[in-house]
């Protein structure tokens, strides 16, 4: 007898074949998936900095003080939330979160500017992980 097709043995051993290469595959791309959105969030946040960077630069008056921030003692810190970078232009208004796919705050976000030496620090608060 001439019989086409797989026999129920042969079906069975492709579907074993098949679940253990998954088995393989399967964890290392969630972990590689993972790692990308870890790196864009880090990006995002550096992205974040250089905005309020060139927020302050446009800021800064003869003084040192950014604007609105400073008290009478010269060069102090201060804040700027992420709306005002987004209103200003400096930074895209649809920045989300690669992690939990949310957009973020922009009213809960913000840059806080320090002066600690002879530079300016820049720390991003309010991103949640």
């Amino acid at each position: 007898m001439n019989q086409k097709g797989l026999t129920m043995i042969e079906l069975l051993a492709v579907i074993v074949i098949l679940s253990a290469v998954a088995l393989m595959i399967v964890p290392n791309a969630i972990s590689s998936i993972s790692r990308s959105n870890e790196r864009l969030l880090e990006t995002q946040i550096d992205d974040i900095k250089s905005a309020a960077k060139n927020w302050a630069i446009d800021k800064i008056d003869k003084d040192g003080c950014v604007a609105e921030t400073c008290n009478n003692s010269g060069q102090d810190s201060g804040a700027v939330t992420l709306r005002q970078l987004q209103d200003g232009g400096y930074i895209a208004d649809d920045l989300s979160n690669p992690k939990t796919g949310n957009k973020f705050n922009p009213d809960t976000v913000m840059v806080i500017i320090n002066y600690e030496g002879n530079d300016y620090v820049y720390s991003v608060e309010g991103i949640t992980n």
